[in-house]
């Protein structure tokens, strides 16, 4: 309640994550409208994902089940886009910024479109 005072916006942001339950930053936060179905998809993957791996056997193997489903987990190794990461906001804020960022190989790469702010969506 002290937020709305403060900025009725992020409050109002603010209570769409609690209500939905989810653990996010002020950054996420700036964008949850638009992210909000990815993150509740996200979340019930997570759930998916902990309960089969609490059902896994006590001494091993420690495998991640080939059945689990974690494709709208963000951040995650070696993801082809930049969702939840710290670049996506500011990608959205001021297009083209990463490709300002980019130097080298990589800066190849991005021409290509391999990750784009088109991707954000």
């Amino acid at each position: 309640e002290k937020m709305k005072a403060f900025d009725p916006e992020l409050a109002r942001k603010a209570q769409i994550a609690f209500d939905n339950k989810l653990p996010i930053n002020f950054q996420q936060l700036e964008i949850i409208e638009d992210s909000l179905p990815r993150l509740l998809e996200e979340k019930k993957q997570l759930e998916n994902a902990r309960s089969a791996i609490a059902k896994l056997p006590v001494g091993g193997p420690y495998e991640l089940p080939k059945s689990i489903d974690i494709s709208a987990a963000r951040p995650v190794p070696g993801q082809k886009d930049i969702q939840g990461t710290r670049l996506e906001l500011a990608e959205i804020m001021d297009p083209g910024c990463l490709e300002k960022l980019v130097e080298g190989p990589q800066k190849e790469i991005l021409s290509k479109g391999a990750v784009t702010a088109k991707q954000l969506k």
